[in-house]
Parts: C-alpha cells; sequence; structure tokens
C-alpha cells in the first residue's frame, strides 16, 4: 500500500466568518415557505445564503418577490426562454413569492447570514435603492452585495441583455450608478463585488471569434476602481468545456478519461483563473458565488443528471483548492435545492418529515463545518502523491491525487479533511499535525463505484478507531476531528 504523510506548509490564513455557503434561488426549488426544511439547513449548516439567486436576480422584482421575465420577440435566447418557463412554475410553487425580510429570518434561524445579489438588468437604479432602503429600515440589508449576475454571457446569446451589457466598460459605468443611488442606505463596511468572465477557465489560450471571445475581452478590460471591494467568478466544471463541443454525449460514460480531466480543470485550472483574476484586480477579493456539479447545459437542455460518486469528487476537490486561494472570501455552493436535482441538497418525501438530505448535503456539511466559525486554514502537503495530468483541452492542467487542509477552530478543536482520488488504496499517515495528539474521530466515505447516484440518499460515512494514521480506499473522503480537550 502506498505511504502518504501529510505535513503543514506553514501557510495559514484566518477565514471569513461565514466564509462557506449556498447559492439560493429563491424561485426555483426552495420551499422557503415551510419550516420543515429548516432541520436539513440547520444540519448543512451554512454560513451564508446568497439571495434572490443567480440569473434569477437579473429578474427579480423586490415588491412582489417574484420572477419577472420580459418577452422579447426576435433575439430572445433559449435561456430566456428556460427563465420564463421557470417564472411560471414559480408562481405555483411560490404565489406570495418570497421578500428579503422573510428569507433573512430563515437564514437566521439556519446560523446564515445573506449576501445580496441586486437586480441591474430590468430593475431600475432607483428602484433597486429603494430596495436597499426599505432592506435598511426592516434591518435585514445585507453587508455584501453582488451587482447582478454574469452579465458577460448575456443569457446566453440573447439580444436584449447582450444590448445592456455590451462589454465591460459600459457594464462597470452602469454598475457605478445602482452603487451612487444605494449609497445613502449603505454601511461604511458595505462590500459591493463586480464581475470577471472566467476567460482563462477553460484555457490560457485566446479563444477565437464568438462567446468565448467576448468574456476575454472583458477580462481583459477589467480595471480595479476603489467603489467595489471584489470580483466574482463561477467555475463550473463541464465536459464539453474540458473536451470540446458536444463530446459530453460521447464521454460521460467514461469515467477514466473524464473525471481525471475534471480534477485537473477544478484544481490547477481554477487555480489558473484565480490567478488571473487576482493580478488583472489587486487588491480586491474573489468571491466564487457560483460552483458545483458542471452540469449547466445538460439541465438547460431538459435532462436530469444526477449527483454520482464523480462528482463528490470533482466537488470535494474544488472546495479545497478554493480555500487554498488566499484572496478567495466568499464561497457559495450551487444550490439550496429541495428536489432532489443533480444540484439539491434534500429530496422530498412522503411523510411528515418532508424532505431526506441526499447528494451533495454531507460534503457541504463538511465543509461548512470545517470552514465557517472563525476558523483558520492550512493546506497540508501530501509526501507521496501521484501527480495526475489532464487527458482533455488544457493538456498542461493536473493535480495531486492526495490532498487535504487542516482546519483550526476558536473553540481549540480541529479538522482535517483529506481525499484520495485514486484507484489505489493509500496509508494517509497524519501524526505531524497537531502535534502527534490522537484524534477524537475518524470518518470516511469510500465511493468504489463512481457511478453510483446519491439522488435518493448521502454517500455512506463509516468510521475508524483513532489512531494518528488511517488506510483510505480508492475514490474515499476523510474528515478527522480533535476535540478541544486534546488540542
Amino acid at each position: 500500500m502506498r505511504e502518504v504523510h501529510l505535513r503543514l506548509t506553514g501557510r495559514r490564513r484566518l477565514l471569513p466568518r461565514d466564509i462557506f455557503g449556498l447559492n439560493a434561488p429563491v424561485p426555483y426549488s426552495i420551499p422557503h415557505e415551510d419550516p420543515r426544511i429548516e432541520v436539513i439547513g440547520s444540519w448543512v449548516a451554512p454560513g451564508h445564503l446568497r439571495f434572490p439567486g443567480g440569473s434569477v436576480a437579473n429578474f427579480f422584482d423586490w415588491r412582489s418577490g417574484r420572477l419577472e421575465v420580459p418577452e422579447t420577440g426576435s433575439g430572445a435566447s433559449p435561456y430566456r426562454g428556460f427563465m420564463r418557463a421557470a417564472a411560471l412554475r414559480s408562481y405555483r410553487e411560490h404565489p406570495n413569492g418570497c421578500k428579503a425580510e422573510d428569507f433573512s429570518a430563515l437564514a437566521a434561524r439556519l446560523g446564515a447570514s445573506l449576501v445580496w445579489v441586486a437586480n441591474l438588468e430590468t430593475s431600475s437604479a432607483e428602484e433597486q435603492a429603494a430596495w436597499a432602503a426599505d432592506m435598511l429600515e426592516k434591518n435585514v440589508l445585507p453587508g455584501r452585495i453582488e451587482l447582478g449576475n454574469e452579465f458577460f454571457l448575456g443569457l446566453l446569446g440573447d439580444a436584449t441583455s447582450m444590448a445592456r451589457f455590451p462589454d465591460w466598460p459600459t457594464t462597470i459605468a452602469l454598475m457605478r450608478e445602482y452603487v451612487d443611488a444605494m449609497r445613502p442606505s449603505l454601511r461604511p463596511d458595505t462590500k459591493i463585488a463586480v464581475q470577471a468572465a472566467n476567460s482563462r477557465w477553460r484555457s490560457p489560450l485566446q479563444p477565437g471569434p464568438g462567446p468565448r471571445q467576448k468574456a476575454w475581452e472583458w477580462d481583459e478590460a477589467m480595471t480595479p476602481e476603489p467603489w467595489f471591494h471584489a470580483v466574482t467568478v463561477h467555475p463550473y466544471a463541464e465536459i464539453d468545456q474540458c473536451f470540446g463541443r458536444s463530446s459530453d454525449a460521447g464521454l460521460r460514460g467514461n469515467l477514466d478519461v473524464v473525471l481525471p480531466t475534471l480534477l485537473a480543470k477544478v484544481d490547477s485550472g481554477l487555480k489558473r483563473t484565480l490567478d488571473y483574476t487576482a493580478a488583472k484586480m489587486p487588491g480586491k477579493e474573489i468571491w466564487v458565488t457560483e460552483w458545483g456539479a458542471g452540469e449547466i447545459a445538460a439541465t438547460i437542455q431538459g435532462g436530469r443528471p444526477v449527483f454520482n460518486g464523480m462528482w463528490l469528487h470533482v466537488c470535494a476537490r474544488q472546495g479545497l483548492a478554493l480555500l487554498r486561494h488566499p484572496l478567495v472570501t466568499v464561497i457559495s455552493y450551487h444550490a439550496f435545492f429541495f428536489d432532489g436535482g443533480v444540484w439539491a441538497i434534500a429530496r422530498p418525501i412522503d411523510s411528515s418529515e418532508g424532505w431526506k438530505p441526499m447528494g451533495s448535503s454531507l460534503l457541504i456539511r463538511w465543509f461548512n463545518l470545517a470552514a465557517n466559525g472563525d476558523s483558520t486554514y492550512e493546506g497540508v502537503r501530501a509526501e507521496g502523491a501521484a501527480q495526475v495530468m489532464s487527458r482533455g483541452i488544457a493538456a498542461e492542467e493536473s493535480f495531486l491525487d492526495v490532498e487535504g487542509a487542516l482546519f483550526r477552530h476558536v473553540d481549540g478543536s480541529s479538522t482535517l479533511l483529506a481525499q484520495n482520488a485514486s484507484s489505489e488504496a493509500v496509508r494517509l499517515h497524519f501524526e505531524s499535525l497537531n502535534a502527534g495528539q490522537t484524534p477524537d474521530s475518524i470518518e470516511i466515505v469510500s465511493t468504489p463505484d463512481l457511478s453510483v447516484s446519491f439522488a435518493r440518499s448521502l454517500p455512506e460515512v463509516s468510521t475508524a478507531l483513532p489512531a494518528t494514521q488511517c488506510d483510505m480506499e480508492p475514490w474515499s473522503l476523510l474528515r478527522v476531528t480533535w476535540d478541544a480537550r486534546n488540542a
């Protein structure tokens, strides 16, 4: 069995107390009216919820709390049609909409803060200023504000959206107008985020004409200005992005090729994207306000992809890689859904309980418990880990097959999260952590069959006797905790 020794890197940082949370598109599959969701919500323990969501925020009417997607006729993109259909469903599922004060109260009961995404697409600066004033009066105005969602995509080629947000200079000037209108309601410590376009996510090479060229030009034009504090990126790893257009159908079942490439994308590909963004925006935080299973195209096209062992490991590695970057201060997993879909944390059941946790919820709970609450993060060096190269378009991308991080908490306890992303078992040594103290608990999730779906249940958790080393099966995750009394 291969021996892997974890060593502390000495690079430690204090994390924002609510760094890890969930994107919460309230017009969608979030039964926020039902108090029974609070049991699962509290168990997952998000540090924050992103309200009223991503693309839905660009069409959210704050007075009604409803999604309003105008019909534009010729030039409308399929995504606008998708959003209009979603709006009609939301009227049935949420007839009373969702007001900020109500969702803020729900978040507070879960121990979470809110990140507010303002509507700059279908609402005026005066209306958004009125919303900010209303939230201030009701004492629910969030301290972090995103200025809209993914304008660089233009609703995936929608003529009306692209005309409003054609490029960085036009968009940043419009954003400034909205912030100036809101300013009387904003506290001095309010943080404002603008949008980067993820142009280096697929490849470091400049693309040809098309949507990717627009994203490239958007990012090239970015410049930091003193009135905003952060920039957002949304890195979803999709098969087509890694292997080329229309590759998904032919490769989806070929996990030996697909999974290492996705892992390389969310590791070194993510580092490239974040490093580029940081270099373009010196002095700014990076908010990763959407990330997760890369099934966006399949979902928009009407598919029903599932969260399986493959996505569990991709998301585990991406969470570790996001925490590794010192400028990432907001991490919002997609999504706070309760419909049993690929992004959901729960599914409905026919009982008085209402919902059952499934999918990614255990993994996100582990991250939330480890990273939130004024914890410190320190990466670990895995001596004996093997480097694995991508087999996709960005052949220079790679990852180490064993990765981990140590989190120290304010009460003196600590948590180790580790991943064995290989097809062989390893013996993981962590006796050099916490001065060789024996941990209090060791939990293991093993997924030997990476195609197994977690659409109806959680991954099974096994335990090991507390020791300073642990055998990790192929494709497994590890959570080790030291209580405060032993710190």
